[in-house]
């Protein structure tokens, strides 16, 4: 008997059944997913061509739709795409009121193989979320060419569109909290404005503007006045007021690698106050009125970021900055008219840091009359300027002075550093070769110059320590050319461990100043100009005219070294002699046997008669100091040397290199407090 095969069509009814109930419950399954997910399941792609589609149709490919009104009224799903035939031109606006998901937006792109992308001559007007547009020429609306809902608009990307002549801007974000926007790879042409963003993001989710060439606005290429906007990479080349302006209480926006120029305004002009500052890095800003304009407030904690910027060939200044909260480090700024950064007081928390500034007319940086709190200006290189390297005309206050330190200001054709205000500290700087420009005028140059306005707007309390000034150039004529002077109405300013060496005037002088403190400083081969003229070639001079005079300064701890015959180390003029200017404990040496001192119309060469003539807390010495090279400019003294212990406790705690003074006995005579080998 046959065995009968258990269970064979059993099985395969079995199994079939299984495998139908699976997969009814996998499709009940995907469809629960897709409907509570809202995702792209069933997903539709919608084509209109404007020339031979009819809304009429089921909008395929085959079959396409002919108006762009027709998507408006067709239920949009996530994961929708709509699709614009090339060489297509739509006379009407297109409204897109629907949303996608952030795993499914909703894509407008193009078909087709006409060279012409999709035109529209009207406006996309969005009030949705999650929408990508791509590749589409929007022309000639009555008002912008995307017009974004900020209240309820996000995650839109709008990319590689060409947006043109409309009657507002090529996009405008209403006010509003929408977040998540970007628009990048867009060509923005010949309206008033490129974009307008009203809208505030976060600064996770931000606006972002990148890879876009903006030219041919009326007025501003890109304007915000909301918080979180990134503006990258992005080309602006065409005549407009204002490159990016932001306005308001704007916040956070980062300006970087930008390259903007012809704006006849400025490349970014900033006015806003705000919590945080904004950052600008990277960009080049060429070729315009101002490269940048800078208004805002923010707090000393978080302030505007000006970094690693080119600015150049710009018709006023590279940057303008008035207000609070501003950090400008690393930029390089040339040939930008009046000045590279030009800083207007009332100003306050703001530093100036490592740029490299040159081919300027009135300054490097010049700082406007006024009051200004915590204005720094360190380790730049200021060069080549025709007018001053650093002009500093401001009043600071005990407390926030304005500090001056480590800046290389060498080859500017006035003064390399002029203070005209209160309370600047001027430390660390090596002030070279400056004052070219002034040979031919009635007045020379001054490595480092302290200037008053007038007896009732005096430049009182600054200090001036640690720099090195040489080269200085005067007049064809032999006036100034000084290292470091104290002018007219300059009133309790101190000086201390300065270096001047090798300037066509005197090293240190005093004109019409008064009350003034010289401590520790070096003079050393000054009055180099052989065709001088003025009273005579000196290291040091206190001179004046009747009014104002030169009176109660003090002179003490110096080394005054001459090295020419024909070089006085000390000339007290007839207004000044006795005027209560006082010298002692100063090293006078002229190494070539030439006289040491014009006291009014006392002149001599033996120490005792000017001890005997000038008043002071102790005598002057004229002896060797015993420098360890002075013709390599090391004016370091060595163990020897009779400037040790010769000098007179006026309450300096460092010498120029740091070490420390003693606060009891006596210290050395110059810049150095010998230091001795345990």
């Amino acid at each position: 008997m046959a065995k009968r095969i258990i269970g064979s069509n059993d099985q395969v009814n079995y199994f079939t059944s299984t495998f139908n109930i699976k997969m009814m419950i996998a499709v009940v399954i995907t469809l629960l997913y897709c409907f509570f997910n809202n995702t792209i399941c069933m997903a539709a792609t919608y084509y209109i061509d404007s020339t031979t589609g009819s809304d009429n149709q089921a909008g395929t490919l085959i079959k396409p739709w002919k108006t762009l009104s027709k998507i408006y009224l067709t239920s949009m799903t996530p994961g929708d795409t709509i699709s614009l035939k090339k060489g297509s031109v739509w006379d009407e606006n297109l409204n897109i009121l629907f949303s996608g998901t952030s795993e499914s937006p909703i894509s407008i792109r193009t078909y087709g193989s006409a060279t012409a992308s999709p035109k529209i001559r009207g406006f996309i007007y969005i009030s949705a979320t999650d929408i990508q547009i791509q590749n589409i020429e929007i022309v000639q609306s009555e008002l912008s060419g995307v017009i974004i809902d900020g209240q309820s608009a996000e995650r839109i990307t709008i990319n590689d569109c060409i947006l043109k002549n409309h009657a507002l801007s090529g996009i405008l974000i209403t006010e509003g909290d929408s977040r998540d926007l970007s628009f990048s790879g867009n060509v923005i042409e010949n309206s008033p404005m490129g974009i307008i963003a009203f809208n505030t993001s976060t600064e996770h989710f931000p606006t972002q503007i990148l890879n876009n060439s903006i030219s041919s606005m009326e007025s501003i290429d890109i304007f915000i006045q909301g918080d979180s906007h990134e503006i990258r990479e992005n080309d602006f080349f065409g005549n407009s007021q204002v490159g990016i302006m932001i306005d308001g209480g704007s916040e956070r926006t980062i300006i970087a690698d930008n390259d903007i120029r012809n704006s006849t305004t400025a490349c970014v002009f900033i006015s806003s106050t705000a919590e945080s500052g904004h950052q600008i890095t990277g960009n080049s800003f060429t070729d315009s009125n101002l490269g940048l304009f800078l208004s805002n407030n923010n707090p000393a904690e978080s302030p505007t970021i000006v970094s690693g910027n080119l600015m150049q060939n710009n018709q006023t200044a590279g940057i303008y900055v008035s207000g609070q909260g501003f950090q400008i480090d690393d930029n390089l700024l040339i040939d930008n008219g009046e000045a590279g950064v030009f800083l207007i007081s009332p100003s306050q928390d703001i530093t100036i840091l490592n740029n490299d500034i040159s081919g300027h007319g009135n300054a490097g940086i010049y700082i406007t009359e006024g009051l200004s709190s915590h204005i720094n200006v360190i380790g730049n290189s200021i060069f080549n300027n025709s007018g001053n390297g650093i002009a500093a005309l401001e009043h600071s206050v005990y407390g926030a002075e304005t500090f001056i330190a480590d800046n290389d200001v060498n080859g500017n054709g006035f003064n390399g550093i002029l203070i005209q205000g209160d309370y600047h500290i001027v430390e660390l700087n090596r002030v070279e070769n400056n004052g070219s420009a002034t040979r031919n005028l009635s007045w020379g140059a001054t490595g480092i110059q302290v200037y008053a306005r007038s007896s009732t707007d005096q430049a009182k309390h600054n200090l001036i320590r640690y720099n090195i000034v040489s080269d200085t150039k005067g007049n064809s004529e032999g006036s100034d050319g000084n290292g470091i002077l104290i002018d007219e109405w300059c009133t309790n300013n101190m000086i201390h461990h300065n270096i001047t060496f090798e300037n066509q005037g005197p090293g240190f002088g005093v004109y019409g100043g008064s009350d003034n403190r010289f401590f520790n400083n070096i003079a050393y081969n000054n009055s180099i100009d052989g065709e001088r003229q003025y009273l005579s070639r000196m290291e040091v001079v206190v001179a004046s005219k009747a009014y104002p005079v030169s009176a109660n300064n003090i002179f003490q701890n110096n080394i005054i070294f001459s090295v020419d015959q024909g070089v006085v180390p000390v000339i007290v003029d007839w207004n000044a002699h006795d005027k209560n200017n006082q010298f002692g404990h100063n090293i006078i040496q002229n190494s070539q046997g030439g006289d040491l001192f014009y006291w009014n119309d006392n002149v001599g060469s033996e120490i005792d008669n000017w001890n005997h003539l000038s008043e002071g807390n102790g005598d002057d010495f004229s002896i060797d100091p015993e420098f360890v090279n002075a013709e390599n400019k090391n004016f370091q003294i060595i163990s020897t040397s009779q400037a040790i212990n010769r000098g007179i406790d006026v309450g300096l705690t460092d010498d120029f290199f740091g070490n420390p003074i003693p606060d009891s006995g006596t210290p050395d005579i110059g810049i150095f407090e010998y230091q001795a080998t345990p």
